[in-house]
């Protein structure tokens, strides 16, 4: 089996899952990740200061989070709950933002009529449109 990749752009896809890439695709896509671990080691010696030892942070590892709070990568372990209690503690206003369930009035129809009123709300856009008439 083949597989062909379009692109537009010299460097758009330098490296595929599903196609051995070209010396110069594998260079430039190790570029790109030398230059994303140059940018995490300057933003963590940024934020973290003192606080962390940049170089042995920046291994490509995973930590549990009792490790990286020994390693410095956080200053203290607590639930979201936690942390907006002490936000609201230190006088933070909170605020609840969540999605409203919209109302089906279907559900509360007999099984068959429900199903007919999927079927036209579901293809209110769809061509051919649904008609319905009395028999």
């Amino acid at each position: 089996m083949e597989f062909k990749v379009f692109t537009a752009g010299e460097y758009k896809r330098t490296v595929h899952p599903l196609i051995a890439p070209t010396s110069a695709g594998e260079e430039k896509f190790q570029q790109e990740m030398d230059e994303v671990h140059m940018e995490f080691q300057a933003h963590v010696g940024h934020f973290r200061g003192d606080k962390v030892k940049v170089d042995e942070v920046s291994t490509g590892e995973a930590w549990l989070a009792t490790q990286a709070l020994s390693k410095g990568l956080v200053d203290t372990l607590m639930t979201s709950d936690e942390h907006l209690s002490s936000k609201a503690k230190d006088g933070f206003e909170l605020i609840h933002i969540g999605m409203k369930e919209v109302k089906k009035p279907w559900k509360l129809w007999s099984p068959n009529l429900a199903v007919l009123a999927k079927l036209i709300m579901n293809s209110a856009f769809d061509a051919p449109r649904v008609m319905l008439s009395k028999l």
